[in-house]
């Protein structure tokens, strides 16, 4: 806005110069003289000639900036609709891979799964129960404990890390702008006790995508609490 008004300034001053020229010529009146007409004629001739150039070069100037602004307003728009249309691609992928799986299907088996990687030891007391044990502690306790409940891998899951490992390349990316939003929409449409098993899945089978959720996203794996 600061930029436009200094323009519309400039512009002003151009064009009252002129009455610089009538002033120095005729001084408080019109002169009667053809020969003085001619002269102050040929002398704003040469005066507005090279001010109409600068004003027109001026006016060039502003449109290829306003141009230029709105292309990349609009390159702006399209690449996030872009990333919000592949980003909605990929996370209907892996929900219907989940919903292809026991995870949807078994709810008794879910449940079954959930309760032995909740166990601080195998037949004690679950995490909710023991007050003392901190976050970190609950996440070490689910790890060990998975060793043994999600010895087996079934092909179902397979494709269910294969789908999150593409999708989080995609949203945890440097160069995403919008890598905290789309996080917190796939924790919305994703199931609690799902990330946490297939977040102890990936523990197991995938450490290069298990680095990157430990670095990037580490909310994708729940807390204890957030499983009641």
């Amino acid at each position: 806005m600061e930029n436009i008004k200094f323009k519309i300034l400039v512009l002003c001053i151009i064009a009252i110069m002129p009455l610089a020229p009538y002033l120095l010529v005729f001084h408080n009146g019109f002169s009667h003289l053809s020969d003085d007409w001619g002269n102050f004629g040929s002398y704003m001739s040469g005066i507005t000639a090279p001010l109409l150039s600068v004003i027109s070069i001026i006016l060039v100037l502003h449109t290829i900036e306003l141009t230029q602004r709105n292309h990349a307003e609009q390159l702006s728009q399209i690449t996030k609709e872009h990333n919000y249309n592949k980003f909605n691609d990929l996370c209907g992928f892996l929900e219907k891979s989940i919903s292809n799986s026991w995870l949807n299907n078994d709810e008794n088996r879910k449940q079954q799964v959930i309760r032995e990687l909740t166990r601080r030891t195998s037949g004690d007391v679950v995490f909710q129960s023991d007050e003392n044990a901190t976050p970190e502690e609950q996440r070490r306790y689910a790890e060990e404990n998975a060793q043994r409940a999600l010895s087996f891998m079934s092909d179902d899951i397979r494709e269910i890390i294969v789908c999150l490992d593409y999708f989080c390349d995609f949203i945890l990316d440097d160069k995403n702008n919008d890598t905290e939003f789309m996080k917190n929409i796939a924790e919305i449409r994703l199931d609690n006790h799902v990330r946490f098993i297939i977040s102890l899945y990936v523990y197991l089978n995938n450490k290069n995508l298990n680095l990157l959720l430990n670095k990037k996203w580490k909310s994708f794996r729940p807390s204890i609490d957030e499983l009641v």
